[in-house]
């Protein structure tokens, strides 16, 4: 039985400095936003030559008032205001657990930019579009893809390679980078392999071949890394109706080109219903793949090199460039696909189960980052009764409502700044001296050519 405390134990635990904060996060890319803000902070005080200044209210107002003039935003000139509120909540935790104190003043520091601040700035509130596909929009830039896309890959393992990880990402709701080396770990080869990935087999019910399917262990989900918790796992099936959009067919590509499997060495084998000696096994990968990454980079796709991770940088610029070649408007990222994924979890699962697929601690989160602006709920038809009209919704909050629109007009103002640019000018009188030479030579060629035909004909 445990001991009740005394009244110096009670009245202690008032004391704020018996409780150890909880330490900032190692995270690089969060790193990174706390030593920009307390660099900031610094360099104001510096300005302000003391270097020993506590962050009152006005002092606060003033340091949020000096970022707000002086630094530039990502859309626009000036930082935004959400931008700003970010840069309050970072510069609170760095100060609390450097000075164990608490800062009071930022409800109030909060009000400041949404309104005074805002108002004498012109301060922007805007925020980056957060556009949604539809299963069609990704069907359809898998098969430009497969079909349409006149780029010729240097390696066709690329290829492949993008549309597993779009499934992927499509089936998981995963962030890239639990798949593929991240930005946020750059040069350090993070990424999932063989080693994360269970190949199994089970017995087919009407005695035909085997049914498949991969279990995925994601080690590398943000804010899970070096946990020695229970990791989040999750399965994969293969589709028998539709191959362009089975996942197991294009992993399959990839381990029998890695000559991933112990035993196994062609698909036959795995079709054969002898092969599942029990109701469910597993297919065993050789000990030399385990280690190696499922997805690799353009310097390393040769099956004789050290396997080396794609990255996060090269993946989302393919993505980027096979969209506006097949046509869509909207900018296209790895986000474009998890936020899809999240509004179909959306109307399926409770908000618990959402948030563990999405690696979420709450909902806001899902609310501010990845709930469609656009409604899928037909609230008119609802309240007359009528059936929801979801099949218009779907394509109007779809990449396809706007495919093969022009990404901008071009103004006369435009083309009158063009034609004056000393660097495109040079690069038009390089291109001209390169067709004229090259003219010449033609011409040269085909003199040469009517001399011999004359030669022959005396």
């Amino acid at each position: 039985m445990t001991q009740a405390l005394s009244l110096e134990d009670l009245l202690a635990d008032f004391e704020v400095e018996n409780f150890e904060r909880e330490p900032l996060s190692s995270v690089p890319p969060t790193l990174r936003g706390y030593n920009m803000i307390w660099k900031l902070w610094e360099n104001y005080l510096a300005r302000l030559n003391n270097a020993n200044m506590k962050p009152t209210l006005r002092v606060l107002k003033g340091f949020f008032t000096m970022l707000a003039k002086e630094r530039t935003g990502l859309l626009g000139k000036r930082l935004s205001v959400k931008t700003l509120i970010q840069y309050a909540i970072r510069f609170k935790s760095v100060y609390e657990r450097k000075h164990n104190e608490e800062l009071e003043s930022m409800p109030e520091l909060r009000t400041f930019i949404k309104t005074s601040l805002a108002k004498s700035l012109g301060l922007s509130t805007k925020t980056r579009p957060k556009p949604i596909a539809s299963l069609n929009d990704l069907q359809d830039i898998l098969g430009y893809l497969w079909m349409n896309d006149p780029l010729n890959f240097l390696y066709e393992r690329a290829r492949v390679q993008i549309a597993l990880l779009i499934l992927i990402l499509v089936y998981t709701a995963s962030r890239p980078g639990a798949l593929i080396e991240s930005h946020a770990y750059y040069m350090t080869g993070q990424s999932m392999r063989y080693k994360d990935i269970k190949f199994s087999l089970q017995q087919s019910l009407d005695g035909g071949r085997p049914l498949m399917s991969i279990l995925f262990t994601f080690n590398l989900r943000k804010n899970e890394r070096d946990d020695e918790g229970e990791v989040y796992k999750q399965q994969l099936f293969e589709d028998l109706t539709s191959r362009d959009i089975c996942p197991i067919t294009l992993f399959l590509a990839l381990a029998f080109a890695d000559d991933a499997f112990e035993t196994v060495k062609s698909i036959e084998e795995l079709y054969d219903p002898s092969i599942c000696s029990a109701k469910y096994i597993d297919i065993q990968f050789k000990e030399s793949a385990l280690n190696k990454p499922l997805f690799r980079s353009n310097r390393s796709m040769e099956a004789s090199q050290d396997a080396e991770s794609l990255t996060y940088q090269a993946f989302n610029h393919s993505l980027r460039k096979i969209a506006q070649r097949a046509g869509f408007k909207d900018i296209f990222t790895s986000y474009v696909i998890r936020r899809t994924s999240a509004n179909v979890l959306n109307q399926h699962v409770t908000s618990a189960e959402r948030g563990k697929i999405l690696g979420h601690s709450n909902d806001k989160v899902f609310q501010n980052s990845y709930l469609a602006s656009h409604s899928g709920i037909d609230l008119q038809s609802l309240t007359v009764g009528q059936e929801q009209r979801t099949q218009q919704i779907n394509f109007a909050r779809s990449l396809n409502s706007n495919r093969g629109t022009p990404l901008g007009l071009i103004s006369k103002e435009f083309v009158e700044v063009v034609a004056k640019d000393l660097e495109i000018t040079a690069a038009k009188k390089r291109i001209e001296d390169v067709q004229l030479e090259g003219r010449d030579l033609k011409i040269k060629s085909e003199v040469k050519r009517l001399c011999n035909i004359r030669r022959e004909v005396v």
